[in-house]
């Protein structure tokens, strides 16, 4: 039995909200074939929602592994403790940067993040139907945000960050906070360039991995992780075997054992074809 864990937006997930047959089908047929299929993505539990509903998931790391998910309960759960939060949320606030609380209950944010979010949907949907435009997975996401005051907001828990938008270069973000959290660019291309995601230090989708592995009780090297950006890293670490996409970002090719064929190419069918796994 193989333990394969995917990436959501960028490998099972196109941005425009599917995931291609093929790309199901692959994941029917391992699963048939007596391997367990994980979702490894910074979504939260309530953005596993769409066409990644088709998917019948062993187990779920979400929250970029902050929150793990087995046999549809929560197996593990870690927020930011009450400090770390306060001091988080004060620097947005005030630098005037637009930010996503992110935790296992949901996502929360102010109504000019929302209205800024649809701003980007406006544009990236613009040559679309209305009916096409709803199934975006962009204004799914913003269905998934409870609006809240300024004061609701600062006493939200939080187990990940989404920075909007920035005035400040991810740069500078990242020397102001990487001794003590996670920093890197969004790994989700509709939230605009100059955004970014925070998570507790040690956080990463490769903490999800222990925990899911030792569950199953699966070695390293009957583990396979498929993914295309940064964040999908600290999986491969922990993987005897990694996949990029076609599409990734150039330094997870660089890291990973072999490359697949883009998402729209049949990468994930490709790939499990040429591994044996159906």
């Amino acid at each position: 039995m193989k333990l394969i864990f995917l990436d959501a937006d960028g490998t099972l997930l196109h941005n425009d909200g599917h995931i291609p047959e093929s790309t199901i089908l692959a994941c029917e047929l391992a699963q048939k074939n007596g391997h367990k299929i994980c979702l490894g993505t910074g979504r939260q539990v309530v953005e596993i929602i769409g066409d990644l509903k088709k998917i019948n998931f062993d187990a779920c790391i979400c929250g970029s592994g902050s929150t793990v998910i087995v046999d549809d309960k929560i197996i593990h759960d870690s927020n930011f403790d009450h400090k770390e939060s306060f001091q988080l949320k004060k620097y947005f606030f005030e630098n005037q940067i637009p930010f996503i609380v992110e935790n296992s209950h949901g996502l929360f944010s102010t109504q000019n993040v929302v209205d800024y979010l649809n701003g980007n949907l406006d544009k990236l949907c613009y040559n679309l139907s209305p009916e096409e435009k709803a199934k975006h997975s962009l204004a799914l996401v913003i269905q998934q945000i409870h609006v809240v005051s300024t004061e609701e907001l600062e006493k939200c828990p939080i187990n990940k960050i989404a920075f909007l938008n920035s005035p400040i270069p991810i740069e500078v973000i990242v020397k102001q906070f990487n001794q003590k959290y996670d920093v890197i660019p969004s790994t989700y291309p509709p939230y605009g360039k100059m955004s970014g995601e925070i998570t507790r230090k040690h956080i990463t989708k490769a903490n999800g991995i222990d925990i899911i592995a030792k569950y199953f009780d699966v070695s390293k090297e009957n583990i396979i992780s498929v993914g295309d950006n940064y964040n999908d890293l600290p999986m491969f670490e922990k993987s005897g075997y990694s996949i990029a996409m076609g599409n990734s970002v150039d330094e997870v090719k660089k890291q990973a054992d072999y490359v697949t064929d883009d998402i729209l190419q049949d990468g994930i069918y490709n790939a499990f074809k040429n591994l044996n796994i159906i």
